[in-house]
């Protein structure tokens, strides 16, 4: 939610977003806060969606109409 990378690794992954947020909370928990480091890192990397009407347009693989 606050940059778009769990989407962004959820779309690439054709994972449902809610559960990719939840595994990563998890993770950063457990981790000691070492995933926080790495969602930095790999902010650098993953492309970006700016609403979640592309993340739909992008799993139902349908063109997004608003452009």
């Amino acid at each position: 939610m606050i940059s778009g990378l769990c989407l962004g690794l959820a779309t690439r992954a054709q994972l449902r977003v809610d559960w990719l947020r939840t595994i990563a909370f998890f993770l950063l928990l457990l981790t000691g806060g070492l995933l926080g480091l790495a969602y930095l890192i790999a902010l650098l990397f993953v492309p970006r969606i700016a609403t979640a009407s592309e993340y739909r347009d992008l799993i139902d693989g349908e063109p997004n109409s608003s452009l």
